[in-house]
């Protein structure tokens, strides 16, 4: 397997298995275990235990999936999911604020009563969630990052020139 590995040879079903495992190995909540009443393992392979060793061996599969996985590296390069991953961390920092604050008060005020309002207020919250991560990594995610890299090329610019003096 190693020099099908080097030779660049590998199955299409190895990408595709390694993605599959990964994504539900990652996918169950805390106390997934208990409440599906899978046996009592040690807290490092337990299902749905967030600090244990499960979630990075999904995380890696997933890795190795995308990067051994052409048709996966080409749609993760298009617009939608470059779009997520540049907004994933303003999202990450935005969206249980905004579903605490506004939407919870817009559902205690709607009192929706069909699943059709539930699911428009769901659409609501998205279309909002996006549109604030976006506006945060164009003005607060955008210009820390650079300006962070204008620091690191001046300290490097000047351990360069101390170095050379």
């Amino acid at each position: 397997m190693a020099d099908r590995w080097s030779a660049g040879k590998l199955r299409c079903a190895v990408p595709i298995t390694a993605l599959t495992i990964g994504i539900l190995l990652g996918f169950p909540g805390i106390g997934f275990g208990e409440r599906l009443g899978i046996p009592r393992l040690p807290p490092a392979l337990a299902l749905g235990t967030p600090d244990g060793l499960i979630p990075p061996i999904a995380a890696a599969l997933i890795l190795l999936a995308v990067l051994n996985s052409a048709p996966l590296g080409k749609f993760l390069s298009t617009q939608i999911p470059q779009f997520l991953g540049r907004v994933s961390f303003p999202l990450y920092l935005f969206h249980v604020p905004l579903i605490y604050t506004v939407f919870a008060f817009v559902y205690v005020w709607a009192k929706p009563t069909s699943s059709l309002m539930v699911l428009g207020l769901f659409v609501a919250f998205l279309a909002c969630s996006l549109g604030l991560a976006s506006a945060g990594e164009t003005w607060i995610d955008k210009p820390v990052l650079n300006s962070i890299r204008r620091v690191r090329r001046d300290l490097k610019l000047r351990r360069i020139r101390t170095e050379a003096a």
